[in-house]
């Protein structure tokens, strides 16, 4: 993000700051096209719960809230069934299980997953919390920075649940 050709970076509680702030803070790595596709599965998830989700700020973690639940949307470039597990971050974790645990019982965590075969989701509540294995990890291979390697939660793709066979990599061209 560039205002008045100044980069905007967050620090790890999502507040914004010009690039020449502390080192704590690092750029949004998300593009128009990133947000064109989260928006793609967001309208999936909308149409099949007939609901309404509101974007949340960065500082809150997860990516939309309605009040039945806190939605977390990845979009991944490969099929749903390429790798064993998905990874999320630990804190986008912790962020949408809390949030959601502070809302009234029964408030659903939703991960969804834009892949290239379909969107899946898992819903979970505080009543429901799997007991996932956390490992350090993240985006290893090329990392963009120090913070691209961070304890991830792995959630077994067979704990998710298929709802659209449209994909967001057929629907967002760059």
């Amino acid at each position: 993000m560039v205002t008045d050709d100044i980069p905007i970076f967050e620090d790890s509680k999502g507040s914004a700051a010009p690039a020449s702030a502390p080192s704590t803070r690092r750029p949004r790595y998300e593009t128009g096209t990133d947000l064109e596709r989260e928006k793609f599965v967001a309208d999936r998830l909308m149409e099949q719960a007939e609901i309404t989700l509101e974007k949340l700020p960065a500082s809150y973690g997860p990516d939309f809230f309605h009040t039945s639940r806190i939605v977390e949307i990845k979009c991944r470039k490969h099929a749903h069934d390429r790798f064993e597990t998905l990874i999320l971050a630990l804190r986008k974790w912790q962020d949408g299980v809390y949030l959601s645990h502070l809302m009234r019982p029964g408030t659903i965590f939703q991960i969804a997953v834009g892949f290239t075969d379909g969107i899946w989701t898992l819903e979970v509540t505080h009543h429901t919390l799997p007991d996932y294995e956390i490992k350090w990890g993240g985006r290893t291979n090329q990392p963009r920075d120090s913070a691209d390697v961070e304890p991830v939660v792995h959630i077994p793709i067979v704990d998710m649940t298929r709802i659209s066979q449209a994909s967001p990599w057929d629907h967002v061209r760059p």
